[in-house]
């Protein structure tokens, strides 16, 4: 029966043509050693079924796990971790997931995968339209690799990969910019853990206090060409009184001229890019948290930033919103930009 309905799969696959392997995001953290349920932000692409070995795979940093019952919800699983000759891990909230099958060889050169998973690195020549799924997921050796958790994809022809990656950006590299009310920036350290953080205090009146970062681009990320932004994710916490909503984030950039006699000096106002910024916002972030604790707030652009130059700053802005005439802090240690960077094949 197994069979069969693997051929029946891959029959429709060959039918439909090449689809695009699903992706999500983590909402619960995990410990290397944690038991606990895998809950993600989204269903769409699990499989779950009573037959051995049909259940889907989740796939985060470089750990597989697969399902073997559904959790406390709707997009919360029971699974058997360390799968497909992976290594458990610890991992962070709003981390990227891949959900999907494993694959099996097919015996086809120009289609060599069945399924979004593989520990066969592919090299050579592809068509990407002949593929059953793209991108194909390298889970690699337990033991780690070059290439392990790499997203290959079929490009000119060629099979190339990329490799989800981050940089950090440090809270001095931030500044809180009221509108309607005052605002005190102080870079302090908060809490039992002494975590260093950029300290926004604004006045007893409604308004909005923005959180404005510069994003120095790291010069080993523009040099390889096509690393492209997927996500900024900023933690934040509020001590006296939290804001009482969550303004759309944007991102801009400043372009500076390349040295020369006759260079011209750079625009004032940042170029807005990256297109319409979708947030993800816990619902705790209009409470109080704890002194030294931190709420995630993830930005996904709505178009790609490629970071393909050093003579680049990006500005990003999140407003926090206070509709009572209240004082306001909100503290945060920092922003971390994921990216997805290209990878050479051997």
């Amino acid at each position: 029966m197994k069979n069969i309905f693997a051929l029946l799969v891959l029959s429709a696959m060959a039918a439909f043509g090449q689809l695009t392997t699903t992706s999500t995001t983590l909402t619960n953290a995990l410990t290397q050693t944690s038991n606990a349920q895998w809950c993600i932000g989204s269903a769409t692409g699990v499989v779950l079924n009573t037959t051995a070995g049909n259940a889907s795979y989740l796939f985060v940093d470089r750990e597989a796990a697969q399902i073997t019952s559904q959790g406390s919800s709707s997009t919360c699983y029971n699974v058997k971790r360390a799968q497909l000759g992976t290594a458990q891990a610890a991992h962070a909230a709003t981390t990227k997931v891949w959900v999907g099958a494993s694959s099996t060889g097919t015996g086809d050169s120009s289609r060599p995968f069945t399924g979004a998973f593989t520990s066969t690195l592919p090299t050579g020549s592809c068509t990407a339209s002949a593929q059953y799924t793209l991108p194909v997921i390298y889970t690699g050796p337990a033991s780690g690799g070059a290439f392990a958790g790499a997203t290959l994809n079929c490009v000119g022809g060629r099979w190339g990969g990329q490799a989800d990656k981050a940089f950090f950006v440090s809270p001095a590299n931030c500044t809180f910019a009221p509108t309607t009310l005052t605002t005190t920036n102080t870079l302090i350290q908060v809490g039992a853990s002494n975590v260093y953080v950029l300290n926004g205090t604004s006045n007893a009146a409604a308004g909005t206090n923005t959180l404005t970062c510069n994003i120095n681009v790291p010069t080993a990320v523009t040099a390889l060409q096509g690393a492209v932004i997927t996500d900024i994710v900023g933690y934040y916490g509020s001590q006296t009184t939290a804001p009482t909503s969550i303004g759309t984030a944007t991102l801009g950039t400043i372009s500076f001229a390349t040295p020369a006699t006759g260079a011209a000096v750079s625009t004032v106002t940042p170029v807005s890019f990256g297109g319409t910024i979708t947030n993800v916002v816990p619902t705790l972030i209009t409470s109080v948290t704890t002194a030294g604790s931190f709420l995630p707030i993830s930005s996904t652009l709505g178009t790609p930033v490629t970071l393909s130059t050093d003579n680049q700053l990006l500005v990003y802005k999140l407003p926090f919103v206070q509709s009572a005439a209240s004082a306001m802090t909100v503290n945060t240690p920092g922003l971390i930009v994921h990216y997805s960077a290209p990878i050479s094949l051997p």
